[in-house]
């Protein structure tokens, strides 16, 4: 990893495998390995299950789930999409439109808190982490 793609606070993999909280950064962050975001990650962050969908796309078994988390006292939330090929789509949804606006795909958890934190200046705090 890139130390320029980390911020204090977020998560990654020690040289262990082990999961921790950076508590500084400094310029040789190569030893450290994103974490693949997940359905528990984002529950984790306070994220709820908002809609799931099963389906067949050419005789292939697919999952779509989509995440949200609003605001207190905002007109929009924000929502990530699992998708099956481990890609997430983070998307703005406006209370006055039907359908969320496309920000960015994400694939590890430093990613989501750093576009959290971009968007809002608030922190992902972490609920509960549940092995």
């Amino acid at each position: 990893m890139n130390a320029n793609e980390l911020m204090i606070g977020n998560y990654v993999k020690d040289p262990y495998g082990k999961e921790i909280r950076l508590v500084s950064v400094d310029a040789d962050a190569s030893m450290l390995t994103p974490i693949q975001l997940t359905e528990e990650w984002l529950l984790s962050f306070g994220f709820e299950l908002t809609q799931y969908d099963f389906f067949d796309e050419d005789g292939e078994d697919e999952i779509y789930l989509e995440f949200t988390k609003k605001l207190i006292d905002k007109e929009y939330t924000y929502s990530v999409i699992l998708n099956p090929n481990g890609v997430c789509d983070f998307c703005a949804n406006y209370r006055w439109t039907e359908s969320g606006a496309l920000i960015a795909t994400i694939q590890n958890v430093h990613q989501l808190q750093n576009l959290y934190f971009a968007l809002t200046k608030e922190w992902l705090n972490l609920k509960t982490k549940q092995k």
